[in-house]
Formats: structure tokens, sequence, C-alpha cells
């Protein structure tokens, strides 16, 4: 019997019956009288949780914003090399445990590099603090969160997974 001629059976027998109530509750593991069907409001909360806790996981979350985030800086760090490229980094005021970033680059294209990273250096071992990608031109504007930990002073923009190569730097003797 060939693939097909499977499917077209299976076409002709209709959708399948509903098991029987007990035994979908025996195979659900559900008390009697209660149901069997899962809200929609219940995979929505599930959902939402699974979310909150991956971003937790994560170390660093994006902060969703409309429009221009209220970023006040308290600092501001330039990122320079060579060969013209650079990058700003706002760094606000603390709130809770975390503190906000904001990283804008311009013209970032050290070959055919997609992704970058965000290091501390200050920090002992260095902190990763951001995985990133830039537009075709080599610009891109990202709004994270840091550990309120995090040193800010001596920032580094690296290729992913290549922390031994800078390629941005606010303290040039790095690059």
């Amino acid at each position: 019997m060939s693939p097909e001629d499977v499917e077209e059976q299976l076409r002709r027998a209709g959708r399948p019956e509903a098991p029987p109530e007990h035994l979908q509750r025996a195979v659900l593991n559900l008390p009697r009288g209660s149901s069997p069907r899962i809200s929609r409001t219940r995979v929505v909360r599930l959902g939402v949780a699974a979310a909150l806790a991956l971003a937790v996981l994560a170390g660093v979350s994006i902060v969703v914003t409309r429009g221009n985030p209220a970023i006040q800086p308290v600092a501001t760090v330039q990122l320079r090399n060579a060969v013209g490229a650079g990058a700003e980094v706002r760094i606000g005021s603390p709130n809770g445990p975390n503190r906000p970033l904001e990283l804008s680059v311009q013209h970032l294209q050290p070959g055919s590099e997609r992704y970058y990273e965000l290091w501390s250096y200050g920090d002992h071992p260095p902190m990763m603090l951001a995985t990133f990608m830039t537009s075709k031109d080599g610009s891109c504007t990202i709004r994270l969160s840091i550990p309120r930990t995090a040193d800010w002073q001596d920032l580094v923009i690296t290729p992913r997974d290549r922390a031994d190569q800078p390629l941005l730097c606010s303290n040039h003797g790095r690059c």
C-alpha cells in the first residue's frame, strides 16, 4: 500500500471520534467532574509566565518601550576605532537590580560579521552585556538593561564569540 492509498483511506474515514470522557480523565489524570479542556486564558497565562522565565534566565533583558524610552542618562560613553566607526552608550539610573542602557552604533562593518557583542572589560572577569546585529549600513540602536553592578567605564564591542578582537572601545588602548 502506497502513502497515497493510506492518505485516501484516512480522508474517507473522516475525523476520528473523541474518546469517552472517563478515558480522557484517566489519561490526563483529572479528578471526576473536571473538564479535560484547557481554557484560552490559562494558555495565555502559561505563555506569559514562560516568556518572563526565559527573560529572567537570559540575564540581559530587552526593554519593551513605545517610541523613545525615557532614559535619563547619568553617563554617556563614546566608543571609537581608527576607521570611522563609532558607538554611543547612554547609561541610566539604577532601577532595582538593573539599570537601563541604550547602545547606538554607526558604520560598524568589519567584513562579513553579522552579530556583535557588547562587553564590560572593567569587570573581572569581563562581562558580556549584549549580543546584537546591525543593519546593512552597520548601524543599530538597542535598548536593554544591565546588572546594576556592571562596570560601564571600559566598554568594548567585538565580533560574536571573539572577545579578544575589539572593534570599538571606550578605552583607546584596547583597540
